[in-house]
């Protein structure tokens, strides 16, 4: 049975069908084992960091990393729920005041009102 590994120079992955580098986890390429440690022991005399990762470890990894993604933007969802929460309350305590301002001055506007 054939092992695959993905491949990272410096932090990057080596992208899909031997295409450059990118950023992105999600797009690494995945290559046959023999494949991937035979492209970086060609740079192992080079400054850069060469290193064939499992896909085993980086699909760990991508998962956890996917996550802490996930649990982030709710967490930020939740603090802008709160954001918007506040700013209703605020907003309806505003025109609950200007309805008693308008009924102090004997305006009627109660047909006026949509709920």
């Amino acid at each position: 049975m054939t092992e695959y590994y993905t491949i990272r120079k410096n932090g990057k992955y080596y992208g899909r069908n031997y295409c450059g580098y990118t950023q992105s986890e999600t797009s690494a390429g995945i290559y046959p084992k023999d494949e991937a440690i035979a492209y970086c022991k060609k740079f192992i005399k080079s400054n850069d960091k060469f290193e064939a990762i499992p896909v085993s470890e980086h699909n760990t990894y991508l998962k956890d990393a996917v996550i802490a993604d996930l649990k982030q933007q709710v967490t930020d969802l939740q603090k802008a729920n709160e954001q918007l929460e506040s700013s209703h309350d605020t907003v309806w305590q505003e025109l609950v005041e200007l309805k008693d301002v308008l009924t102090y001055m004997g305006v009627d506007f109660q047909e006026r009102i949509v709920k």
